[in-house]
């Protein structure tokens, strides 16, 4: 399902739309789509941070469901899990004091 991101401008979602599932983001127009990912995993479930500089989404790129976060403006990616054990869905969480 798509994500609105923190200000309300952009969404994050997942297509097939070039044959794989992949990450894309969009302007709440419609205008300005925009892959952000590139791999023969299935890239799925994205998150805003809090601040709208990451998404979080599970892939198996690795041949397992892990956990990624990638920098939206830099394409950085960084794998947060790995284990065995599937792992989808993430969501950030704002910090309490």
């Amino acid at each position: 399902k798509p994500a609105w991101s923190p200000d309300g401008d952009t969404i994050v979602f997942s297509s097939l739309r070039d044959g794989n599932w992949e990450l894309y983001t969009m302007a709440s127009d419609g205008a300005d789509e925009t892959r952000l990912t590139v791999d023969d995993g299935a890239d799925m479930g994205a998150s805003w941070s809090t601040d709208g500089s990451r998404v979080l989404f599970a892939s198996d790129r690795e041949g397992q469901n892990d956990i990624y976060a990638l920098e939206v403006a830099t394409g950085g990616l960084t794998r947060l899990t790995d284990d065995p054990a599937e792992e989808i869905f993430p969501v950030w969480v704002a910090a309490t004091e």
